[in-house]
């Protein structure tokens, strides 16, 4: 299977998961660990579309420890996360939406390619791991990884956290 039949069938299971789970936002920041939730920093993450699960519940556990929210700014042609200011920052961690994932870390994103290329520029300056937030259910049994595909370094769900 490719990645557009594997987005295909994974969107169909992710809006059947989220009337399902209502609940697994909060589930999911319960499990946040508290060795990523250093004093201060900045946590890029976004607005969740369609049936996304909402990284709002575990956005508030890292506001609590004065971390600033950062949101991607698609329009640029290079991708950067910007603060409610409106500055270009670089983030410290990112919360990547996803519609799969599979056991060694690969995601399955949108298709664009956009947080891999984010994820990239952000390293060029320090470290920034990336925390998949999904639905327990979007595990997939394996998703091809291409040469241009960063993998996750952890995994957020309602189920649990854990790292690649």
């Amino acid at each position: 299977m490719n990645k557009a039949q594997f987005r295909k069938q994974i969107l169909e299971q992710r809006k059947a998961l989220a009337l399902s789970h209502p609940q697994a936002a909060t589930r999911a920041a319960s499990f946040l660990p508290e060795e990523v939730l250093v004093p201060s920093g900045i946590v890029g993450a976004c607005i969740p579309m369609g049936s996304e699960i909402d990284p709002g519940p575990t956005l508030a556990h890292f506001e609590k420890k004065l971390w600033q929210v950062a949101m991607p700014h698609p329009d640029h042609k290079t991708p950067v996360f910007m603060d409610d200011g409106g500055q270009e920052v670089v983030p410290d961690l990112v919360l990547a939406p996803l519609l799969g994932y599979d056991d060694t870390g690969t995601r399955l994103g949108r298709g664009g390619g956009w947080y891999d290329r984010a994820i990239r520029a952000a390293r060029d300056h320090k470290h920034c791991p990336m925390i998949g937030l999904a639905f327990a259910g979007q595990k997939l049994d394996r998703i091809p990884r291409e040469d241009h595909d960063v993998p996750l370094d952890g995994l957020l769900t309602e189920t649990g956290f854990r790292w690649f």
